[in-house]
């Protein structure tokens, strides 16, 4: 099974240091960026293990247990970043300090079209998988500029907040899940974290039983119903 996650960075990360990349070098770039990124060579980390945050820690330790679990299925992860661009989870990145919170959509927009993210993510989502699941925020949908042209490679599943859900397209191929804080209370779980603990429970779901996919799919089930009540523990350890 082939599966794709587009999912967002998180302002923790793994290591810091006293002077990460900046807004203002990622704006310099070129050169000035490289020698940027070289002195800080020893603090560098495939953008996998790099971010830090809930959500991201959730998902990503899904995805490992799966792949140590069923090594014949095929995970591919990219992460939307405000300071690279699209990475993809083994793409090699030093610590920086840049993110969309605070900024005006304006900004965002045009922060998001000089990195190609609308580009970029549409051409990873438009790749063929068996699944592909989404998990971003409103200021990172903001980034993607989602609409009806998005072309998407198989069956997605697209998490995301009620809002979002009422004013993003209906694709064919798309079924949204809205998470809101009632399904925090639900789960007993910050708000924050919530995409990426949907998402690990999910992933182990599918390792167990590869048709669970299609079943989510269906116009009839409850995704987060289904994933509160297969069997797996209400709270997943980090």
């Amino acid at each position: 099974m082939h599966i794709r996650i587009l999912t967002s960075c998180t302002k923790k990360k793994a290591v810091s240091c006293l002077n990460p990349i900046t807004a203002k070098d990622f704006e310099r770039g070129g050169k000035h960026l490289e020698e940027r990124e070289s002195e800080l060579r020893d603090y560098q980390l495939p953008a996998g293990e790099m971010y830090t945050g809930l959500q991201h820690r959730y998902l990503m330790n899904g995805v490992r247990a799966v792949r140590k679990g069923k090594p014949e299925f095929d995970i591919d992860v990219a992460i939307i970043s405000a300071g690279y661009g699209i990475v993809t989870e083994d793409d090699i990145i030093a610590p920086y300090e840049r993110g969309f919170n605070g900024k005006p959509k304006t900004e965002i927009r045009e922060l998001s079209d000089r990195l190609d993210i609308p580009k970029e993510s549409r051409r990873f989502l438009a790749q063929p998988a068996d699944l592909i699941l989404i998990l971003l925020g409103g200021k990172y949908l903001h980034a993607v500029d989602f609409d009806e042209t998005v072309v998407f490679g198989g069956d997605t599943l697209l998490f995301c907040s009620q809002s979002a859900v009422k004013s993003l397209p209906d694709w064919e191929e798309v079924k949204k899940v809205p998470v809101t804080q009632e399904t925090a209370r639900r789960f007993s779980e910050a708000l924050v974290r919530l995409k990426g603990i949907l998402a690990k429970r999910l992933l182990l779901k599918i390792a167990q039983d590869s048709t669970a996919a299609g079943s989510l799919m269906q116009p009839q089930t409850d995704v987060v119903n289904a994933l509160d009540t297969d069997g797996l523990q209400t709270k997943l350890e980090l």
